[in-house]
């Protein structure tokens, strides 16, 4: 259990919809207030500009006043790579070059203007990079600063939830599946560790997705992974049936503890 000395304000933007929760300080995950505003994505210029508008909006003194601010990014701002552990990488630095050499390989040219991160992940373990288009970090940044917030951080939604049930997971293998509105994020974990990652636009029931993605990636009867634990976040319920969750697969939907009310569920993007 937490123990918070400051009141936390946690804010998930994503392409269409910003949500705020407000902690209390002391021991637990008590909220204080809750705030959702939805938006459609722009028509022109930055597909990022309408989130930030609405970030700004979510910072009233009256709603952010004397709290500390984490920023949780939908996996929609983000791109991931999975970097196999080497000792031949001596620091940070060689592990930063990695990723962005590995980034650049992936995603082209545009990922010469991203952030680039790297997820802390356990000694000798394959290691996470992340980019970020660095004009959307710096808009945040800006918005935090003159509203006086006390900005703590900026993470994508994978590192924190990942971090949030690291301890759910056992050597024996799972996979991760994060759903938000409009796409779907698909992590193979093994040895309690991150050792792919897909993420993909989606125009349909995320679960039905999620269902044809695994059988794509052949998760049955795979000896290198065979686990049939498949754990989910998700911003919406999703319903089980015979059609989405083929064959004899465990699923599990820890988006929210057993002291979540269901209520929460919409705040996915922000739980602590």
């Amino acid at each position: 259990m937490r123990l918070r000395w400051k009141s936390e304000l946690r804010v998930g933007l994503s392409p269409d919809r910003a949500v705020a929760l407000r902690y209390r300080p002391g021991l637990g995950n008590a909220i204080c207030a809750r705030s959702i505003e939805r938006f459609e994505e722009p028509s022109s210029g930055p597909y990022w500009t309408n989130t930030v508008q609405a970030f700004s909006r979510l910072l009233q003194p009256a709603f952010a006043r004397d709290a500390e601010l984490f920023v949780v990014l939908s996996n929609h701002f983000a791109r991931f790579a999975v970097l196999p552990w080497t000792p031949a990488l001596k620091g940070e630095a060689d592990w930063l070059a990695y990723a962005r050499h590995t980034l650049a390989t992936t995603y082209g040219a545009q990922a010469a203007d991203w952030d680039v991160r790297l997820c802390p992940s356990g000694r000798r373990k394959p290691r996470i990079a992340c980019g970020v288009e660095t004009e959307l970090i710096r808009s945040i940044s800006e918005v935090a600063l003159d509203a006086g917030a006390h900005l703590q951080s900026i993470q994508p939604h994978l590192a924190v939830v990942f971090n949030r049930l690291r301890r759910t997971f056992d050597r024996d293998g799972a996979w991760l599946a994060m759903q938000e509105a409009g796409r779907l994020t698909l992590c193979v974990l093994r040895d309690r560790a991150l050792r792919a990652v897909r993420s993909r636009r989606t125009q349909s029931d995320g679960l039905k997705v999620l269902a044809r993605l695994l059988a794509r990636e052949g998760l049955f009867g795979q000896p290198e992974n065979p686990a049939r634990r498949v754990v989910l976040h998700a911003d919406e319920p999703l319903v089980h049936s015979d059609e989405t969750t083929p064959g004899r697969i465990r699923l599990e939907d820890l988006t929210l503890t057993r002291s979540d009310p269901p209520e929460l569920r919409p705040y996915a993007l922000a739980l602590a």
